[in-house]
Parts: C-alpha cells; structure tokens; sequence
C-alpha cells in the first residue's frame, strides 16, 4: 500500500470544563456554522483541517493542521449590555467588550474573531432519550 497524505475538513466541539464529550470531531463538507448541528452540552465548535498522514507499512496518523474562528450557541451581548448586572465589575475586569450569553447563564468573553450562533429553535431530543 503506497504512503500518503490526506486532507479533511472538520469541526471540534467545545465544552466546559469538567465536561466528557460524548461528541468531540466531526468532519464536514464545508465550513458554513449555520449547517452545524447542535450537540447538548456543547457550548459551541471550531472549524479544523486534519492531516492524515499513512506511513508506507499502512499506519495512519491523525493532526489537527489548524484552528479557525470559535463559534458558540447563545445570545450576543455587549459590556454596555451588562451594566446593570449585579456583577458587572467582575465582568468589566475581564477586559471584553463582547461575550456570548450561554443558556445556563454563564458568559464566554469573545475575541475579534469569534462568533455567536443562535440556539436553534426547536431542539430535538435524542432518539435514546424519546418516549416512543
């Protein structure tokens, strides 16, 4: 079998700290967050590349090439937002002026290059944990 080196798109889910991913790397056609499907737990992605490199004896090794933008499910908010949040000083202190409103509560500070998806509408239970 002849050596080679392979390239993929995919996507790594983020979660909180403490957390054991049921879900962790998915691979995908293109880099579109709205096509991403929302995993509970999640708290987001990012977009990765994966190099697969095949020695010539046919083991395969899998790296992550790159990092792309963070994209997190919530609600936008701005500092300016907070400012009547009975915790507002500690927020200020983090030095943002943006953050994604998680559905627990929590606020995730954002860099430039982050986004903030919109939970989806309608989540849909597993199928393992339906009464059917």
């Amino acid at each position: 079998m002849p050596a080679g080196v392979s390239f993929y798109e995919a996507l790594r889910y983020l979660y909180p700290e403490n957390i054991i991913p049921l879900c962790e790397i998915e691979y995908v056609e293109n880099y579109d967050p709205y096509s991403v499907a929302y995993v509970p737990g999640a708290i987001g992605f990012e977009f990765i590349k994966i190099v697969e490199v095949e020695s010539p004896d046919g083991e395969i090794s899998r790296h992550v090439l790159n990092r792309n933008d963070y994209y997190y499910w919530g609600q936008h908010v701005s500092i300016a937002e907070l400012s009547d949040n009975p915790y507002y000083l500690r927020i200020e202190s983090t030095g943002y002026e943006e953050f994604c409103l998680l559905d627990s509560g929590a606020l995730i500070g954002l860099d430039e290059e982050d986004s903030v998806i919109p939970y989806p509408r309608f989540l849909e239970l597993p199928s393992d944990m339906r009464m059917e």
